[in-house]
């Protein structure tokens, strides 16, 4: 019910990766995340393209994509903390955990970042990135 997205194991993961049939690829959160190269092709027939990737790839995906407009979503770690918990897929420590590594890759630069705060209500977010997008 969440993102759109293709599983797979991760022994086909890998094989995906070695085969080079991912534009981008990195790990987190004990999972791969893959984005196929099918983007190459939206991209050049002119559509716009949005993605749900990972702050520790960010260079790596600008420097494949030098029109890239990255958009850093920012949410207070006690915020984070409590939607994680609600939610009920990771524990205390997976959460622990990952708002650490978030805390550690809080330094963002890109000459075009947006950044939207997503410490209120959901669709204030939402919307704010709705507005970002219909700015383009």
């Amino acid at each position: 019910g969440g993102e759109d997205h293709i599983a797979i194991t991760q022994t086909d993961f890998e094989r995906d990766c070695d085969a080079g049939r991912f534009a981008l690829s990195w790990r987190g959160n004990g999972l791969g995340y893959g984005v196929s190269t099918e983007i190459d092709l939206w991209l050049a027939s002119g559509r716009h393209v949005i993605l749900n990737g990972s702050r520790g790839y960010l260079s790596d995906a600008a420097d494949r994509y030098p029109h890239l407009l990255p958009v850093l979503i920012t949410i207070d770690p006690a915020v984070l903390r409590q939607r994680l918990a609600k939610r009920g897929r990771e524990t205390e420590a997976e959460i622990e955990a990952r708002i650490q590594r978030a805390m550690e890759l809080d330094d963002i630069d890109h000459p075009a970042l947006a950044v939207i705060a997503n410490n209120g209500p959901l669709a204030d977010a939402g919307e704010a990135f709705v507005a970002l997008l219909r700015s383009l």
